[in-house]
């Protein structure tokens, strides 16, 4: 009940001014948004092929942080602190590696911003100049969140074919019980979406299609957008990356392969009648929006 609660609570305490705690200017960071089984992972991995770039795996705790740093802001900085750091320590809600967390906060605290770059930068031990970003699917559901708290962030929204998207859900079912069926994978798609659109600030939209076809073109992209020297041509190396035990994973056993256009457009076999008609009631006109075919 509580869980369901939260959401609403939230918004009335953010009607009451937080405590103020110093703003800290760092580097440049991002976030990828989208739907999950759209490449992320793959993007991810590329990406860390920049000299400039550090991309962890996946970690579940964002959310949980900011609402922690809301219903806590009362606190002193050494009580807050403590509270914001045992969660991100807490190990089911990360594919981090637990002995490269922070062990302590930073003296100050500072506003929550810079509590979510002073965690990612401790984590991967980052220089000042280098620019962290991170690619967990469900934060899509927390982008107004994460704009609020993280003004300073720029956003990648990837976007793959929904139909594409649920068609993987499927075939990868037991690992994603957070979607357990299809007609919550379609939503979720249809959110992801709906949340690229609401995203006021700078973005870059790019496709999946376009990824796996031509990933230096997408990388170059992305590294202007970033403004950073661009060094697509290095992205064959991301092999280099795929060392830890997150990637060993059955979903993830794809991303161990080169990219290739294969996995375009496979919903077409994949999925059976019920489904395409279901995807093109909920998901026809965003389809179109990004220059996807559907039927007339």
């Amino acid at each position: 009940m509580l869980k369901l609660l939260a959401p609403s609570l939230l918004k009335l305490r953010l009607v009451f001014p937080l405590k103020k705690r110093p703003n800290i200017n760092g580097s440049p960071f991002f976030f990828v948004f989208g739907s999950g089984r759209n490449g992320s992972t793959l993007l991810n991995r590329l990406l860390n092929t920049h000299s400039s770039i550090f991309l962890p795996t996946e970690q579940y705790f964002l959310t949980a942080l900011f609402y922690r740093y809301v219903f806590y802001n009362h606190l002193s900085d050494e009580q807050l602190g403590a509270k914001m750091l045992a969660l991100v320590r807490t190990t089911r809600l990360s594919t981090w590696e637990s002995a490269k967390l922070p062990s302590a906060m930073m003296e100050p605290l500072p506003d929550l911003e810079g509590i979510v770059d002073s965690i990612f930068r401790a984590y991967g031990e980052l220089p000042a100049d280098a620019v962290w970003g991170d690619t967990t699917p469900v934060n899509v559901s927390s982008a107004t969140l994460i704009k609020r708290f993280c003004p300073s962030s720029k956003a990648i929204f990837l976007v793959r074919d929904g139909r594409d998207v649920v068609a993987s859900y499927q075939r990868n079912q037991l690992a994603f019980d957070h979607l357990p069926t299809f007609s919550s994978q379609v939503k979720f798609w249809v959110e992801s979406m709906k949340t690229l659109r609401k995203w006021e600030g700078p973005k870059l939209i790019i496709y999946y299609e376009d990824l796996v076809q031509d990933p230096q073109r997408v990388l170059s992209k992305v590294y202007h957008f970033l403004g950073l020297d661009d060094q697509s041509g290095k992205w064959e190396q991301y092999a280099e990356h795929l060392s830890e035990p997150f990637f060993e994973l059955d979903q993830h056993q794809n991303v161990r392969e080169s990219p290739n256009v294969d996995s375009i457009g496979k919903w077409v076999t994949d999925l059976s009648a019920e489904q395409k008609a279901i995807c093109q009631v909920k998901m026809g006109k965003l389809l179109q929006d990004h220059g996807y075919k559907v039927e007339a």
